[in-house]
């Protein structure tokens, strides 16, 4: 979130999912638990287990998180943005969507709409490149601060693997007049630690795939902060030995990669 002076900002979270397990969910904890300064959660909306999947509400956990959220925090929830107030023009007030990516889109100008001037959307934010490029177009016309990015609790080791690193670029930089040195080099790995029994829910509730699900963070920050691109990648080789790939359900995806 963001701090404004002393004020606090109210924050309104679009798709809180599965306690423990979707993103929206850990946003909504920071938040309730403090770890945001000026910020405060005031809103949730949840559209699938206030909505279709209200069936499931109660044995994911939900139910009772929502509860506990209520009677707590005095956090309102509501199933859709048109269930809001339309906001003052001097209230500050922040909004998270955190939903699929084919569903990001609408509910940003959904939000916009309803007077929200500064968005914050999960990963990818939309199904594809032309669906972004207009709601930035469309930010910068009216006035919106939007951004895309990561909450992931890898983070910190990503930050210290890239000082590390730094540093000894800087070192070997220094180092070059005097004699040959070996380029720095650093492994990203990724792991999830599901549990066979897990992969048949984790291969539906992630089935645009591994690549687009989990690898995307990996390559974010070697694009970001590595300068990573197509055009300087030298090399892409497959461990055919290592990787793994299977069918779970109606859906077909790796295990390792």
């Amino acid at each position: 979130a963001m701090e404004v002076g002393g004020d606090v900002v109210a924050v309104t979270l679009v798709g809180v999912g599965t306690p423990r397990k979707s993103m929206g969910w850990w946003h909504a904890v920071q938040l309730l638990e403090g770890r945001v300064s000026h910020a405060r959660l005031a809103t949730v909306l949840e559209p699938y287990f206030m909505g279709e999947g209200s069936s499931a509400a109660a044995e994911t956990g939900f139910s009772a998180w929502r509860a506990r959220a209520e009677a707590d925090h005095h956090v309102q929830f509501f199933s859709k943005i048109s269930e809001i107030d339309t906001l003052a023009h001097e209230e500050l007030h922040y909004a998270i969507i955190s939903l699929r990516p084919a569903e990001c889109a609408a509910c940003y100008y959904e939000l916009v709409a309803k007077g929200f001037k500064t968005i914050f959307i999960e990963k990818p934010g939309a199904s594809n490149v032309a669906e972004l490029s207009a709601m930035a177009e469309h930010a910068a016309a009216f006035g919106v601060s939007l951004a895309i990015g990561f909450m992931r609790n890898l983070s910190p080791y990503l930050n210290e693997a890239y000082k590390h690193l730094m540093n000894e670029v800087q070192n070997a930089d220094g180092e070059k007049a005097a004699s040959p040195t070996r380029s720095p080099e650093l492994l990203v790995t990724h792991h999830n630690a599901f549990k066979p029994a897990e992969l048949d829910e984790c291969f539906a509730r992630c089935a645009k795939g591994m690549l687009m699900e989990m690898l995307i963070h990996d390559l974010a920050f070697l694009v970001s902060h590595l300068g990573m691109s197509v055009a300087n990648l030298a090399e892409e080789r497959a461990d055919a030995e290592f990787s793994l790939r299977e069918r779970r359900g109606e859906h077909v995806d790796f295990v390792r990669l």
